[in-house]
């Protein structure tokens, strides 16, 4: 009996072992949480409902202009919401009510960090804030529409997935996660008015790009070429 659990023990981190050798951190961590919260006997639902703690406490912190500790927050509640990820499966089979959360957690935090930028003492003008802020939701949307648009026209391929250009841009596009990185980019300056405006325009300029995307990927199918993930070849 112990030759075989140790056997399936190192089957279980050879996807670990993968990720950390390609630099992936984020996906590393999140899949050895997923196998530690699974051991523990949660599920994917309870693990994304336990991801709204921190979430909140991000959201609170941005509000008051506490943002570094709530990018520490933010970063822990991105951390459990993907492990939750890893435990619901592929991203196409994932429940709507799952990435509906995640969404808006994300706009909240956008809206909490503009908030914060009068204590902080960086105000943005009514309007141009306005508008910096719309920009940062309305792209998020936009860009979530089009992804969920493209998987249910092509039967389920994900649009980060359909070829090398759109695996590439994924590292990079507005996510979270990057967004995140673009706040923390503009505090390490002690500009945090600066970083939101760098993801209004970066999420509007990634809409852009993927409805472009979309596009494309309607004229190959309309030739009678179909879309499917891209396999390498």
């Amino acid at each position: 009996m112990p030759e075989p659990m140790e056997s399936d023990d190192r089957s279980a981190q050879a996807p670990l072992r993968k990720l950390a050798r390609s630099g992936e951190i984020l996906p590393m961590a999140a899949a050895a949480l997923a196998r530690r919260a699974g051991a523990a006997g949660l599920s994917a639902a309870q693990l994304m409902a336990t991801h709204l703690v921190p979430a909140a406490a991000a959201f609170m912190l941005f509000w008051t202009a506490h943002y570094w500790l709530g990018l520490i927050a933010a970063a822990a509640a991105i951390l459990v919401c993907a492990a939750a990820g890893v435990m619901h499966g592929p991203q196409s089979r994932r429940p709507m009510w799952s990435e509906t959360a995640a969404l808006a957690v994300a706009l909240g935090w956008w809206w909490s960090w503009a908030h914060g930028l009068t204590a902080y003492g960086q105000p943005l003008a009514p309007v141009y804030g306005i508008m910096v802020l719309w920009a940062a939701i309305g792209g998020t949307i936009a860009d979530r529409a089009i992804a969920l648009l493209f998987a249910r026209r092509f039967k389920g391929v994900v649009l980060d997935q359909w070829r090398p250009f759109d695996r590439r841009f994924s590292a990079v596009a507005a996510s979270t996660t990057v967004n995140l990185g673009l706040l923390a980019a503009g505090l390490l300056v002690e500009r945090p008015a600066a970083g939101l405006v760098l993801v209004g325009w970066w999420a509007m300029a990634t809409a852009l790009v993927h409805a472009v995307r979309l596009a494309q990927a309607g004229d190959q199918a309309a030739r009678g070429a179909p879309v499917r993930p891209w396999s390498g070849q």
